[in-house]
């Protein structure tokens, strides 16, 4: 073989193995970096996209807190439809919103324990959800009354 096929072989080989390791860079599949024994690396998966915070926002927005209600309500039967939801914090977060302020404590309660393990686990729920309720707030309205819930969201 000559030089110059060798070459060109040898540029094309390393043109596809560099876009092959950029590629698993890109898609989450290689990862380099330092991390402790004990630490797992996670890949997130995203049901729950911004067109969806964007229309639960929208929706959070109501004056009157029926009318807020019924509007998350909506975002949260779209939610509960897709596929993997379960394991998206934020489709959790706005499930578990729903529940709340629609007075659904036990599955507010089962929807918490979920969130919170997923939460656990180190993933995250999308901050660019307005008015965002830190989890000892979520846990102590799941065990109260409708007047501490009514005040949580605005309404006491």
């Amino acid at each position: 073989m000559s030089k110059k096929k060798e070459l060109i072989i040898g540029i094309s080989a390393f043109v596809i193995i560099a876009g092959g390791i950029g590629t698993a860079f890109a898609t989450g599949r290689l990862y380099v970096g330092i991390k402790q024994p004990n630490e797992q690396i996670l890949k997130q998966q995203i049901i729950c996209n911004q067109t969806i915070v964007n229309k639960f926002n929208t929706m959070k927005s109501s004056d009157k807190f029926n009318d807020t209600a019924k509007a998350i309500a909506s975002v949260k039967d779209e939610v509960i439809k897709r596929a993997g939801y379960e394991n998206d914090p934020t489709c959790m977060y706005i499930k578990l919103y729903s529940e709340v302020m629609e007075l659904k404590k036990d599955e507010a309660k089962k929807t918490y324990l979920k969130l919170e393990e997923l939460i656990g686990k180190g993933q995250f729920i999308n901050s660019n959800l307005q008015g965002m309720v830190d989890m000892p707030s979520l846990k102590s309205v799941i065990n109260s009354n409708e007047t501490e819930k009514a005040h949580l969201y605005g309404e006491g």
